[in-house]
């Protein structure tokens, strides 16, 4: 369907900038809570 699709390519856009930030929020975390 094209709207899975489009639903589809826009969470996958939405899940590699959360990756792309986790990333970045785990490593200052390291320093705050450990």
């Amino acid at each position: 369907m094209n709207t899975n699709f489009i639903f589809g390519d826009y969470s996958g856009k939405l899940l590699n900038l959360m990756i792309k930030y986790s990333n970045l929020n785990d490593f200052i975390a390291v320093f705050l809570f450990f």
